[in-house]
């Protein structure tokens, strides 16, 4: 039986634009779903939080536990979505930098990301700039980065 051939990618979601600040008050659960958007400018959701289908292997589930963006035009790049303290920026095959942002007991991961703004112990501003989206040559130079929240090591959905 000949191998099954990798389905085409779905069409692209939408353009959106996140907003260029929020006011917050409260600690970050208290703002769950109202937090600032970690891409500035216009964006597209390429991969949501959740099992999903794999985008070009049939049949196969993938788990995400953030959301994947790609940032559409402009000088794209990642922010905090809190005010926060650097905790680690790293490395990491398949992923490129990484930062990570520690809110109280609540973290956020950042990957994908290049030229880096930001350095272990900084304290950040919600809307503070982290560091470039990576452009991937392998993938036409698209600019995409992993984003996640989470408690204890558990992913929380931002929205709800």
């Amino acid at each position: 039986k000949p191998a099954e051939k990798a389905k085409p990618l779905p069409p692209p979601e939408p353009v959106q634009s996140a907003a260029e600040s929020r006011t917050l008050s409260g600690g970050f659960l208290a703002n769950k779903g109202r937090l600032l958007f970690p891409v500035a400018g216009n964006y597209r959701i390429v991969s949501t939080f959740g099992r999903t289908d794999h985008p070009r292997i049939p049949g196969v589930k993938i788990q995400n536990s953030g959301i994947d963006i790609e940032a559409v035009g402009g000088s794209p790049y990642a922010r905090a979505v809190y005010d926060g303290t650097v905790t680690s920026v790293f490395r990491i095959d398949g992923y490129q930098n990484v930062v990570i942002l520690r809110h109280g007991e609540y973290l956020t991961v950042y990957a994908g990301l290049d030229n880096i703004a930001v350095r272990k112990g900084d304290k950040v501003k919600t809307g503070q700039r982290l560091g470039h989206i990576y452009s991937d040559a392998d993938d036409g130079g698209r600019c995409c980065t992993s984003s996640c929240a989470a408690k204890n090591r558990n992913s929380i959905r931002r929205n709800g």
